[in-house]
């Protein structure tokens, strides 16, 4: 699977899953071993408490895809927030997480991963968008 996020008007879905290549067109970046499992347990590090709706259900789907997904503002904007202590914290716990462990996934590049999407994050708040998730086979 090809993971890339995505900063697009909140209306892009359809146009972002017709997309060859999103990136040439939206602004975005791979964010492979990423995956939706692996954001909802970022979420769930950054949001404990929250139920805003993130359930790995595609905003705009295709039978063989691609699949977008719509990423929660409020997830967007916990991103934006998360600096200092709390980012090694949530950095930490997430890299320790079953599922990075699983795919032999080292916390240098997990850490680089959480770099990318906080500057995707902040260009959607810069820019008054939203975050997607674009995944391919």
């Amino acid at each position: 699977m090809l993971y890339d996020l995505i900063v697009g008007p909140a209306n892009s879905a359809e146009q972002i899953s017709s997309e060859g290549v999103p990136t040439d067109t939206f602004e975005g970046a791979s964010i492979k071993p990423v995956d939706t499992v692996k954001l909802e347990k970022l979420q769930r590090l950054l949001l404990p408490d929250a139920d805003v709706g993130w359930t790995g259900e595609p905003s705009m789907t295709n039978d063989e895809g691609p699949w977008v997904f719509r990423l929660p503002p409020e997830f967007v904007s916990a991103l934006n927030q998360l600096g200092g202590a709390e980012h090694r914290r949530v950095l930490d716990a997430w890299a320790a997480t079953e599922e990075f462990a699983l795919d032999r996934v080292k916390p240098r590049d997990v850490a680089e991963c959480l770099s990318i999407i906080q500057r995707l994050a902040a260009r959607a708040r810069e820019t008054q968008q939203s975050l997607f998730l674009w995944m391919s086979l």
